[in-house]
């Protein structure tokens, strides 16, 4: 049996009936009997929308975590050192740092309050191979050791054209994936989005158009009316809000008569 986190208060007894647990984290206060706890070696393969438990247990330690990306490819990658569904102790201030098959920096980031989760999105991947995710303690606090999140996300945009007057539907499979709605229209075309019983909260949508025309930004709710100021290529993009995971969602660009 495998867990990220493995967690036994002073006052409880955990007995694992002849089981063997593999934990990335544990913290045992209270005793385990009948089986034996193993802990998971930090680093290694990452599977892509998976978060993984990894820990600094020394001074200058750096983890590193791999996944494979294909040429065009768009990650994200995010670095939990300190929030609150990370147990103690807490690793609180993390450099991460992307590098490809030649060692050459893709990306970089670090944070500089305690705890803060680190982000770094639309990382665009320039070639086919495995790349190389390595998490440290930042430079400015370099006696920190502890436990940390880490996750890759294919945020490549889901493209697909879209149909006025009628519903259309996805799918937002994590907190930073993209679905791309395309129409054609005319200059005064007037359309309202309608979000369908389908919709979780979580989906937002926003209406661009061209020369960065915008008609509305993260809607929550139905939209008002919107009159198109020229012809050309406009987009619905679907995401999840902020702080959120996404889900399912359906809606309808209906185009009203003036």
């Amino acid at each position: 049996v495998y867990v990220n986190s493995l967690v036994v208060p002073a006052d409880a007894v955990l007995n694992l009936n002849g089981f063997n647990l593999y934990a990335a984290w544990l913290t045992a206060s209270g005793p385990i009997t009948g089986g034996s706890v193993t802990l998971v070696p930090d680093g290694g393969a990452l599977d892509l929308g998976m978060i993984a438990a990894g820990t600094i247990s020394e001074q200058a330690e750096v983890d590193e975590w791999t996944f494979f990306g294909r040429t065009g490819d768009i990650c994200a990658i995010e670095v939990d050192p300190g929030s609150e569904r990370i147990p103690t102790t807490r690793l609180d201030y993390a450099e991460v740092v992307c590098l490809d098959d030649a060692g050459a920096v893709i990306c970089t980031n670090r944070n500089t309050v305690r705890g803060q989760i680190l982000f770094m999105t639309g990382i665009v991947l320039p070639h086919d191979g495995v790349y190389r995710v390595q998490v440290r303690a930042a430079p400015e606090h370099p006696a920190n050791t502890g436990h940390y999140a880490v996750a890759v996300w294919d945020v490549s945009p889901d493209v697909a054209e879209l149909a006025l007057n009628e519903q259309a539907a996805g799918r937002i499979e994590n907190p930073y994936s993209i679905d791309q709605w395309t129409f054609s229209a005319s200059a005064g075309t007037q359309v309202r989005l309608e979000r369908g019983n389908l919709s979780v909260p979580y989906v937002v949508f926003t209406l661009s158009g061209p020369e960065g025309w915008s008609g509305f930004v993260d809607l929550a709710t139905n939209s008002e009316l919107v009159n198109l100021p020229s012809s050309g290529q406009y987009t619905v993009t679907a995401e999840a809000s902020s702080g959120s995971s996404g889900g399912s969602y359906a809606f309808q660009l209906g185009e009203t008569a003036q």
